[in-house]
């Protein structure tokens, strides 16, 4: 029961992950009012960079879920990894607001 709630939890990660990519992305192609005043730049490397964010905490996740398979409370690892993927998403989110100057 509490291997298969770590890897549903896994799942959910994974599909948070997921979501947030393309609301990151989605956010890049929007069309900005700074015209070529923008630091697309900075955008894309943003987006870049939570991408591999994103996706090594998945993949982290996966592996210790199988490296601690016979130890209590192993579910706590995909909801660390969902909480951590949220902070990175809206501290991307962040940076493509100064990189499209909007703050």
């Amino acid at each position: 029961m509490n291997r298969t709630l770590s890897w549903v939890l896994w799942v959910l990660q994974v599909i948070t992950a997921g979501v947030t990519f393309w609301l990151t992305w989605f956010r890049s192609i929007e069309i900005p009012h700074c015209d070529l005043q923008c630091d697309f730049e900075l955008l894309g490397s943003s987006i870049h960079v939570y991408t591999w964010i994103a996706g090594g905490l998945a993949l982290v996740s996966a592996l210790a879920i199988v490296l601690l398979r016979g130890r209590p409370r192993v579910w706590w690892i995909p909801v660390a990894g969902i909480g951590m993927t949220l902070v990175a998403f809206f501290v991307t989110g962040s940076v493509i607001n100064k990189a499209l100057l909007f703050s």
